[in-house]
């Protein structure tokens, strides 16, 4: 389990869980680019298309896997699919036959802060949906503890 901020263009680890499954790939304060991991990701739930657009407009999104979003229109469409779904997910993006879902925190002005992910193999793709349902409960608890209150 991560617990991640927006710093920049990336996000910075700031807590982590490691598991006996599956060993940790980052560690705290490390950072790494908000479009190829879950953490990013839901951290840039909070932004219009036409935002994202603009904060990508003179930064290239580096591949650090063959499966890592390289276009801001798909980087896009991405997020946006994430917020109706209430997560998002990194297949692969960042490391090689790792999943990732993720969940945005918030605070009490409704603002995202932080987000926190659980990460594992990909040949357990079969934990998708209990994992998402994981970090979303994690996030709302974390999110009301701030004093976010849902709308």
């Amino acid at each position: 389990v991560f617990l991640g901020v927006k710093k920049d263009f990336d996000v910075m680890y700031l807590d982590k869980k490691d598991s006996k499954k599956l060993e940790a790939y980052c560690g705290i304060g490390y950072k790494l680019p908000l479009h190829c991991t879950g953490l990013g990701k839901a951290l840039l739930m909070q932004y219009t298309p036409s935002q994202i657009r603009d904060l990508y407009q003179d930064q290239e999104l580096i591949s650090l896997t063959p499966y890592s979003i390289t276009s801001v229109d798909k980087l896009i469409e991405e997020v946006e699919e994430n917020k109706k779904r209430g997560y998002s997910i990194d297949d692969e993006e960042n490391k090689e036959n790792v999943i990732c879902v993720a969940a945005p925190i918030y605070d009490y002005r409704n603002k995202i802060i932080a987000s926190i992910s659980t990460s594992w193999n990909k040949k357990d793709k079969s934990l998708m949906t209990i994992n998402a349902l994981g970090v979303m409960q994690a996030a709302s608890k974390i999110s009301k503890r701030m004093g976010y209150l849902e709308r």
